[in-house]
């Protein structure tokens, strides 16, 4: 868990952003996550399982997704959550990739 990007994300030359867990989730996680690269950029990342394990467990920053503008981060957020479904909990991790430097 040392080089995970969700717990340590320090150790992978990141700041977490924000993100958001899936309201659904009963004993699971079904996590988005939006980190900045400490040398400038955005990384995406979902990760979803039961309670047993811990998020982004087998995630280095190399498998996490650029995102380049907001429509970017609604595309894959509209993905993984379906279109229509959690809106005003999406426009949020928008909200914050914006406030945090983010192209609109």
């Amino acid at each position: 868990m040392s080089d995970n990007p969700y717990y340590n994300p320090e150790k992978c030359g990141l700041t977490k952003v924000d993100e958001i867990n899936d309201p659904e989730a009963n004993y699971s996680f079904k996590i988005a996550c939006l980190w900045k690269r400490n040398s400038g950029g955005f990384l995406f990342g979902i990760d979803s399982g039961c309670s047993c394990p811990s998020p982004f467990d087998y995630f280095t920053p190399e498998m996490l997704t650029e995102i380049r503008s907001v429509g970017d981060l609604r595309a894959e957020l509209d993905h993984w959550y379906d279109a229509g479904k959690y809106d005003d909990i999406k426009e949020g991790l928008v909200s914050a990739y914006i406030n945090a430097g983010g192209t609109r």
